[in-house]
């Protein structure tokens, strides 16, 4: 678009259509919001190490987050949004409702190693655990790689559903 408004004005349009046709698909629980709006100049590609600061457009980006417990509902959204013009799709996320009761008991279960492991080595040494003196939590987070990829909103209209498959999440 060759002004901000007018890039504005494409995108509110755009979105609209992608808004119009995800949220018949989400339950009341489902939550559509939006995640990132930017505005962006576009400037003339550099040349020679010398990049032009003049102004030849806008883009705007705005990101719509989904977020639904219907995980068979991931497939046909991104379905829709992209028949509806999305031209990307950030990623599909997918993550525990209620993180905490899964990692209290991971806590226990690896202080109970450890205090078998630390018995293991005091027996090795001729000796056995007496007291604890110190102990440290540390925390490794082991998150689903985010897809980053880009689609072609241009494509065969009588396409197969996209598959989104969970899976399982072992904790």
């Amino acid at each position: 678009a060759t002004s901000a408004a007018d890039a504005v004005r494409e995108n509110a349009a755009n979105t609209t259509a992608v808004v119009d046709v995800i949220r018949p698909l989400l339950g009341p629980q489902d939550e559509l919001k939006t995640g990132r709006y930017v505005i962006t100049p576009q400037r003339p590609p550099c040349v020679n190490d010398t990049c032009p600061q003049d102004i030849i457009g806008y883009e705007v980006q705005n990101t719509l987050t989904v977020t639904s417990k219907n995980l068979s509902l991931s497939g046909s959204v991104i379905d829709a949004s992209v028949r509806a013009g999305v031209n990307k799709i950030n990623s599909v996320d997918f993550f525990l409702e209620n993180e905490q009761p899964v990692q209290v008991s991971a806590v226990r279960e690896a202080t109970a190693n450890a205090m078998k492991k630390a018995a293991a080595v005091a027996a090795a040494l001729g000796g056995r655990v007496v007291k604890v003196l110190s102990i440290r939590e540390s925390t490794n987070i082991v998150a689903p790689m985010p897809l980053d990829f880009s689609l072609n909103a241009g494509g065969n209209r009588n396409a197969v559903p996209t598959p989104i498959m969970a899976g399982t999440i072992d904790v």
